[in-house]
Formats: structure tokens, C-alpha cells, sequence
């Protein structure tokens, strides 16, 4: 044992021994004894961070920077890292518009873009109208409003397009 070793004990027996790291807050931990979870995360830069987020586009740089003035630079990391998992599972447009909306009302956490995405709140309810998915899920459309705003010109637009699409339409 040395002034520049620290030695790891259990049950009276040297487990293991490190070179003393003697850098304020500097890391002493060989990566190879890092839970493999954590090797991403320490990989991970704030600049790799900027460079994903001006990939994905200009709502999710403004997302980060959002974030950024209230959150610890690690925690900050961390959001990050979600981000990026979040790109594997979507698109970088719905990325991109997930943050978009979590701007717009003002959810900036990991968890809201996540939520906005796994509900595809990303979408705009007109897109799920104009594909008929409300058809298919056997919902009802309801449109209301007063007069001379164009209802009817829009109900008969929501029918040519389901002929459009195949579905059979009554319209009275």
C-alpha cells in the first residue's frame, strides 16, 4: 500500500486496488468495470449532444436549449440520451415535431416528447382525418361551428376522400 494506491477490502482481503486519482472531480473508475448501461452515457459529450439535436432539426436544438437553463448539466445528458433512444424507435420527423409540440405547450421533459410520441400527438389531428383512420377505429366525426364557416364544404371533402380510400359512403 502506497500513498498513491487505494485498496479495495472485504472480509479482510484486498479485493482490488486503483491508483489514486488525485483531480478534483475527476473520474478514477476503469471503464471496463462500468455497468454496460453506462458506457453511452459516459461516451456521451454535450457536444455530441448539440450535433444529434441539429440533426434531428431545429425544434429539437430549441427543445434543448429550453431545458438546458433549469437542468443540471448531467441530467441534461441523460434527456439527451432518451432523445437519441427515442430516435431509434421513431422517425427524426416525428422526433422533430414531438419536440415541437412539447414547446408549444410548454411540457419540456424527456417523459412529455415521449408521451406526445407514444400517443402520436406528433401528428396532426387533420392527417388522421384526411387517412380516415377515425373510419377505421369506428369513431364518429362531429363538426360544429356557426354558420357560413364551410361545415358542409368540409363534411363533403371527409366523403370524397373515404370513396377515395375504398370505404362505402351514406351521406344524406
Amino acid at each position: 500500500m502506497s500513498p498513491h494506491t487505494v485498496e479495495i477490502m472485504a472480509g479482510g482481503c484486498r479485493v482490488t486496488s486503483h491508483e489514486r486519482q488525485f483531480d478534483e472531480g475527476g473520474m478514477s473508475t476503469i471503464p471496463d468495470h462500468r455497468p454496460y448501461a453506462h458506457h453511452a452515457y459516459v461516451s456521451w459529450t454535450h457536444q455530441a449532444l448539440w450535433e444529434f439535436a441539429e440533426y434531428i432539426g431545429p425544434a429539437t436544438v430549441s427543445f434543448i436549449l429550453a431545458i438546458a437553463f433549469n437542468r443540471h448539466p448531467q441530467e441534461l445528458l441523460r434527456i439527451g440520451l432518451g432523445l437519441k433512444k427515442l430516435a431509434t424507435q421513431y422517425s427524426p420527423e416525428r422526433l422533430e415535431k414531438g419536440c415541437e409540440r412539447a414547446i408549444r405547450i410548454n411540457a419540456l421533459s424527456f417523459s412529455s416528447v415521449e408521451s406526445i410520441l407514444k400517443r402520436g400527438l406528433d401528428r396532426g389531428m387533420a392527417l388522421s382525418l384526411v387517412n380516415c383512420e377515425w373510419i377505421t377505429a369506428h369513431h364518429h366525426l362531429l363538426i360544429t361551428g356557426p354558420i357560413g364557416i364551410g361545415k358542409t364544404y368540409l363534411a363533403n371533402a371527409f366523403v370524397y376522400q373515404a370513396c377515395r380510400l375504398g370505404y362505402t359512403v351514406f351521406n344524406e
